[in-house]
Parts: structure tokens; C-alpha cells; sequence
């Protein structure tokens, strides 16, 4: 059963099953799950198209606009912005649609947002302000599609099958970022940098098309979307959801020291970034997701999701900023061994809680 959830078993993935995870004879979760295939097929081809996004922005505004470094400091900074300012209520307006209908709404509106400096660049009008507009708004449109495709999840896979399903979309993530920067730079040199844009515009209109085929829409039943401590349906008090997702996870132990963790450590990630990549990121994605996904009920699992994005990436934007400040103060060996101390510190929060014991999915 989906925490927090009582709808029957016709109406969850794979019913009651209680299958041993990764038994024998196991069927691969893209197999398995149809509507979570759509799902994760989507998300790869617009990840890939935004690959070449990541290398072609940058190229845009200093090669043909010739920015400044303050700008380009202002460009990286606005693509965090919506996380801060509407990472928690992203999660409460979430809750009020289907989910389906969320996913394939934000990619729509990356269609345009991404079209428009190709199509600017070509009539000689494109300006930095537009670039500013559009990574703004994009990370918007972005926000509230990482909410409700994490949120979508259970929905589409049975509760068993959740670390498979966040392990393949991790793996993807992995896989297509370390080759979409390739393919992105192939694409400047052949077309130039802002027309290259238009090839992410182009996979948010496949992965809107693949995404609307899901068959499940995501909606919430009455009685999953109605709050915990009071029995009543969202709507009328957006704070008071807002702190009601803040208690589902920091009332929960296990999440409380996850989301803590995680916290801390983006605070320090951003100097020790290319030190990072690799495995562990991935490694620690895949089971914090499972964990809200089947601790978290589903009435409140969006506003939690939103409580991440807020968390983690408000932790790296403040991260960046104390990190220079830093630099300029205490030099950059001792700014890398505070930094280290600090993701240390973020790995004692975990060994310090229930986290420690854990060795299988936990209940509900």
C-alpha cells in the first residue's frame, strides 16, 4: 500500500504485491511498468536535449552577446532562483492537479521558452536580458516537473519496485549527462550555439508527446489529498500546507536525518563538485528518493519533494555564495578543508540516526 494512501488494489501498480526486491526471475521495471517506461522515456530525451543546453546557454551569452562574468554569475544564479523563491509552495500547488497533467504542461512551456533564442538569434534581436528570461522561467517550468515526476513515481510502479525504478532513472540521468555534453559541443560547432537550442526545445516536444500517452493521471483520490492532522482538503491555507509537508519530513526520523544530511552537504558540494561526481551522488539519489517516496504519505509527498528541491538547492546557492566569500578570506586550502568538514559533518548526521540500521525498505 502507498503510504498514507487507502485506495484499492485496483488502483496501485502492481496491487498488494509483496515481492522480495530483485527476486529471481524478476522482470526489468521498464518492462514491467508501462506507463513508468513513457515516463522515464520522456524524461531521457529531454535530459539529452538539455545536455546541450548546459554547454550551448554559456556559448550563447559570452560568444555571440560577448557577457561579462557578472553576467554570466547572474545567468547561473537565476537558473537556482525558483527553487528558493517557490520551492515550498511549488509542492502545495502540485497537490491540486494530476500529475501527468503537470509534467506535460512544464515541458509545453519549455517548447517556447527554449525556441525563442534560436528564433532571435537568426533575426539579429536576441539580448541577454531574453536569456535571463528564459532560464528563469524554464527553472520555474523545471521545478514543478521534478516535483510532480518524483511524486508520479509511486503511482506508476508498485511499491517494491520503487529502488529499481529510481535506480534506472538515476542511471539514465548519469548516462545521458556525461554524454550529452558531447554531443551538445558536436551540435555548436555544426550549428552554432543559439541554434543548437533549438535541439532541447525539440526533445521537450517529444517528451511532452510520450508523457501525455501515460494512461494513470496522477490525480490524487479525495482521500489521500485531505491533510493528515485535520482530516480537511488542501486549498485554503497555503502556509499551513506548506508547514504540514515541513512535519512530514522533519517529524520523521529517518527523514529528518536525510534531508539534514543532504542539506549540509550541498552547502559544501559546489567547491568539491568535480571531486563528487561519480557514483556516490547517484548511489545516495536513489535510496533518499525511495525513502520519501514510501515514508511520506502520498497526500504530502509533493509538498515534500518541493521541501527537498528547496533544501538541497537553496543549500548550494548559499554554498556558492559563502564559498567565494570564503575564498577571498581564509584562502582557497583552508575554504577546501572547511568544505571537506562540512560534507563530513553531513555524513555524521546520517550515522548518527536511524539511517544506520536501515536494511530494507522500511514501512510505511
Amino acid at each position: 500500500m502507498l503510504p498514507g494512501g487507502d485506495a484499492s488494489e485496483a488502483e496501485r501498480p502492481g496491487g498488494a504485491s509483496e515481492r522480495p526486491v530483485g527476486g529471481a526471475g524478476e522482470r526489468p521495471v521498464l518492462a514491467e511498468c508501462p506507463d513508468f517506461l513513457r515516463l522515464f522515456a520522456g524524461n531521457t530525451v529531454s535530459l539529452l536535449g538539455s545536455s546541450v543546453t548546459t554547454v550551448a546557454l554559456p556559448l550563447t551569452a559570452v560568444v555571440h552577446l560577448g557577457a561579462s562574468a557578472g553576467e554570466m554569475g547572474v545567468l547561473g544564479t537565476l537558473a537556482l532562483v525558483p527553487h528558493l523563491v517557490l520551492g515550498l509552495p511549488a509542492g502545495v500547488w502540485v497537490d491540486r492537479l494530476p500529475y501527468r497533467r503537470v509534467v506535460v504542461l512544464a515541458d509545453a512551456v519549455r517548447v517556447v521558452l527554449l525556441g525563442a533564442p534560436p528564433l532571435l538569434a537568426v533575426l539579429g534581436a536576441l539580448r541577454m536580458w531574453h536569456l535571463y528570461v528564459v532560464v528563469t522561467l524554464a527553472g520555474v517550468a523545471g521545478l514543478f516537473e521534478s516535483v510532480a515526476a518524483q511524486s508520479f513515481t509511486p503511482k506508476l510502479v508498485p511499491r517494491d519496485r520503487l529502488p529499481a525504478a529510481n535506480s534506472t532513472l538515476m542511471l539514465s540521468n548519469a548516462t545521458v549527462g556525461t554524454t550529452g555534453s558531447a554531443v551538445g559541443g558536436l551540435l555548436v560547432s555544426a550549428l552554432t550555439a543559439p541554434v543548437a537550442i533549438a535541439v532541447d526545445a525539440a526533445s521537450f516536444a517529444v517528451s511532452a508527446l510520450v508523457k501525455s500517452r501515460i494512461r494513470t493521471d496522477g490525480r490524487l483520490p479525495e482521500a489521500e489529498r485531505r491533510t493528515p492532522e485535520r482530516g480537511r482538503l488542501p486549498g485554503a491555507r497555503p502556509a499551513k500546507e506548506i508547514g504540514e509537508g515541513l512535519r512530514a519530513v522533519f517529524g520523521h526520523p529517518v527523514m529528518r536525518a536525510v534531508f539534514l544530511a543532504a542539506t549540509v552537504g550541498a552547502f559544501a558540494v559546489l567547491l568539491l563538485a568535480q571531486v563528487l561526481k561519480g557514483a556516490g551522488p547517484s548511489l545516495y539519489g536513489v535510496n533518499q528518493q525511495t525513502f520519501r517516496q514510501i515514508l511520506i504519505p502520498a497526500g504530502l509527498l509533493s509538498r515534500a519533494n518541493a521541501t527537498w528541491r528547496f533544501l538541497a538547492y537553496g543549500g548550494q546557492s548559499l554554498g556558492a555564495l559563502a564559498g567565494g566569500a570564503a575564498g577571498a578570506l581564509l584562502g582557497l586550502k583552508a575554504t577546501l578543508v572547511v568544505t571537506s568538514c562540512l560534507m563530513l559533518a553531513g555524513t555524521g548526521i546520517g550515522l548518527f540516526s536511524p539511517v544506520r540500521g536501515l536494511r530494507r525498505l522500511p514501512d510505511g
